[in-house]
């Protein structure tokens, strides 16, 4: 897909492959695309996770990926939260994406194929002049 803006805090990373935690199983004992517990070292061999929002904190997603050997962070907004974005400082390079980009991004990945991304990261503009 075409470059996809969201919002974070956190440094770049990438490029690397990309994939959703839905295909992949947590110490849930089954599919975790919430991301709502830690996945165990070495699922993830530093790709960048694409989590669906809800169920816990949005920063947690971000460490139970980083526990599994992520090296970057998505997290796809659920239908109800939309347009709704949070520059939160994740454990990992990561952003915060609107439904739509989500669902854009998980069918991309659904599709197959060589699924590459990078994460930009954030550019801080620090003036005195904001205040």
């Amino acid at each position: 897909p075409t470059d996809l803006e969201g919002k974070s805090i956190t440094g770049p990373y990438g490029p690397a492959p990309i994939v959703y935690a839905g295909n992949f199983t947590s110490t849930l004992g089954a599919a975790d695309p919430q991301c709502l517990q830690p996945f165990a070292p070495g699922v993830f061999t530093g790709q960048i996770v694409v989590c669906d929002r809800g169920g816990n904190g949005r920063v947690a997603k971000s460490d139970n990926v980083l526990a599994g050997g992520a090296g970057g962070f998505v997290l796809a907004n659920d239908q109800a939260s939309g347009d709704s974005l949070s520059a939160d400082a994740y454990a990992l390079p990561g952003v915060h994406l609107s439904y739509a980009d989500g669902v854009t991004l998980k069918s991309w990945i659904a599709a197959g194929g060589v699924t590459t991304a990078t994460v930009r990261g954030t550019q801080s503009d620090v003036n005195s002049a904001y205040g």
